[in-house]
This record gives C-alpha cells, structure tokens and sequence, in this order.
C-alpha cells in the first residue's frame, strides 16, 4: 500500500518573538569579503550572544590559518 506523502505546510511572512532583524553590512577587500551577523558591542545587554560573522574568499584565492594579534573589538560607535 503505497503512503500519501504529507502536506507542506504553508509559509508565512510574520515576525518572531525576540528576534532583531537589521541590515547586514558588508565588508569587501580584493582576495574576500566578510559580514558580521551580530556583535555585542552593537546590542542590548539582554541579547549579548558575542559575535558571528560569515565570510569567503573570492575564486581562484586561497588564506591560510592566522591569528589577529592587536584586533581588538569596538565599543564606541
């Protein structure tokens, strides 16, 4: 007996309790680019998650393992 497959639920644009949607900014150089999904330094202190970002190398382009020695994270804007 062969089985009906499940209905896809329908998708609905609405908004999700406690989540904060902004505008990615994005930071580009000629071998990559890298977004920040969030940062402390730019959230209420209830959210305060630390930092994520996202970033690729652009084709043909290669980077090895390396360390920010003197990076240190902005707290005025």
């Amino acid at each position: 007996m062969q089985q009906k497959p499940a209905p896809t639920p329908e998708f609905q644009i609405s908004e999700i309790k406690d989540v904060v949607v902004r505008e990615l900014r994005k930071f580009a150089d000629r071998l990559r680019w890298l977004t920040e999904s969030f940062r402390r330094d730019e959230l209420s202190p209830e959210f305060f998650p630390g930092m994520a970002y996202l970033s690729s190398m652009r084709p043909g382009v290669a980077c090895g393992p390396h360390e920010h020695v003197d990076q240190a994270t902005r707290t005025n804007r």
